[in-house]
């Protein structure tokens, strides 16, 4: 919006933050002993593991969060673990 707008000191510095944000999503959220994204971290008992259907919005955003190296694990992961004949399941592994 800032570069629509001809400023372009405001959108390059918008730029930072959102690459900012989008590094530390992917460092923070990544279960990299799964191949998936917590479902919580930093919560009162810690990083939560439960593999949910959620963590697709990182990849199916407009301007999708999750590096594009990591879409094809989290899609094999939720395919195998959380897709049913009906549709997505909550984990079975986890609380509801």
């Amino acid at each position: 919006m800032a570069e629509r707008r001809r400023q372009p000191d405001k959108a390059l510095e918008l730029k930072v933050h959102a690459d900012r944000a989008q590094a530390s999503f992917n460092e923070r959220f990544w279960y990299s002993d799964e191949g998936y994204l917590f479902d919580v971290i930093d919560g009162e008992g810690g990083d939560d593991a439960a593999c949910r259907p959620n963590q697709l919005l990182a990849i199916s955003l407009r301007h999708p969060v999750l590096d594009p190296a990591k879409w094809q694990p989290v899609l094999e992961t939720v395919r195998r673990r959380l897709l049913t004949p009906v549709g997505t399941t909550l984990s079975v592994s986890g609380p509801s």
